[in-house]
């Protein structure tokens, strides 16, 4: 009996002992799985930063990108409009170039408005002489219109239009100039018209022409085509001049041009020029002749007197005229210069 219970009792304790080890694996394995979740708990906030984070960066992206296309679009808008020839801003340089010049030259000068008609002395009204009896050189009619910012369906589109009215004899006379673009190349006409056809010419004042080429933003550099250029009938008066009345020299012309002392003048009655300052002494008589200049002084010798005189006809070619007086950038802007302040008219 004390056998069997002794083995009874064995058995309970082997019992006991598994059920224990039992016990302590599941309490294990519970432990691990408390654990995880507390782990997985707390890996939990981190992700949502990052996600926080994320949505930051993509906001901050469009954001830049919003701004980079808001700076592309104002570029393109600005680049659009400083693509036209004129604008506001040119025009003010250019009213505030003539403003400087007009008292320099001892004139006064108009601006047109963009809306009322400028008119000058002479009665012609600009710009509606463009679309009414025309504009014309070269004996041919120009297509011409005044467009405000230099583009335009003409072969001239005018941006800008100032008008002098003289009140020196002969009256009425004007200067008018017609500020435009030319196959996209700005340049600047100039009318003196006084009666019939309006006809213009380019300015051969080398102030205004620089100035206006100068703030349209074009290359003032003298091209091989201006370098090449002809001499205009008045700047062969001019060196004609120098050389009948100045004995070669060009400052006494200049030195009266730049006093307002030089006259140029048309004598209808005989189809010549005359070219002097006021009086029968300083003036000779000139006429062109195909490729030569001729002109006729006085001769005064023996103690003749200008009444008396005898009447001396001389030649002069075309190309030694240029080669003393044409043959260098400042021998032609001098001369361009004379040549824009003669007093020009016509004698009966």
């Amino acid at each position: 009996m004390s056998k069997l219970l002794s083995q009874y009792n064995s058995s309970k304790a082997e019992e006991v002992i598994v059920i224990m080890k039992k016990l302590a694996v599941i309490l294990s394995l519970c432990s691990v799985g408390v654990l995880l979740t507390a782990c997985a708990q707390k890996s939990e906030p981190t992700k949502k930063v990052e996600s926080s984070s994320q949505v930051k960066h993509s906001s901050s992206s469009k954001s830049s990108r919003s701004s980079a296309s808001s700076t592309t679009l104002d570029k393109k808008a600005s680049e659009s409009q400083s693509s036209t020839p004129w604008n506001a801003d040119k025009d003010a340089q250019l009213q505030s170039f003539i403003s400087s010049w007009q008292g320099k030259m001892g004139q006064s000068y108009t601006k047109y408005d963009g809306q009322n008609s400028l008119k000058a002395s002479t009665g012609t009204t600009y710009p509606d002489i463009f679309s009414g009896n025309g504009v014309y050189m070269n004996n041919s009619r120009l297509s011409i219109g005044y467009t405000p910012t230099g583009e335009g369906p003409y072969d001239y589109n005018v941006v800008a239009i100032y008008n002098h009215d003289g009140t020196q004899p002969p009256l009425p006379n004007h200067i008018t100039y017609l500020f435009a673009f030319h196959n996209g190349q700005p340049v600047a006409l100039v009318d003196q018209s006084r009666e019939g056809e309006v006809r213009v010419t380019e300015t051969k004042n080398a102030d205004v022409r620089e100035a206006f080429q100068r703030i349209a933003g074009e290359n003032t550099t003298t091209s091989s085509d201006e370098k090449e250029r002809e001499p205009s009938f008045n700047e062969l008066a001019v060196m004609t001049y120098a050389i009948g009345y100045g004995d070669g020299d060009i400052n006494g012309a200049k030195v009266a041009a730049d006093n307002g002392f030089l006259d140029l003048y048309y004598m209808q009655d005989s189809g010549r020029y005359g070219i002097g300052q006021g009086t029968s002494a300083s003036t000779i008589l000139l006429q062109q002749d195909g490729d030569k200049m001729k002109y006729w002084t006085k001769d005064t010798s023996g103690g003749r007197s200008t009444a008396t005189a005898r009447v001396v006809e001389h030649t002069v070619s075309i190309a030694e005229l240029k080669s003393r007086y044409f043959s260098t950038a400042e021998q032609r802007a001098t001369i361009e210069q004379i040549a824009s302040k003669l007093k020009t008219g016509t004698s009966e």
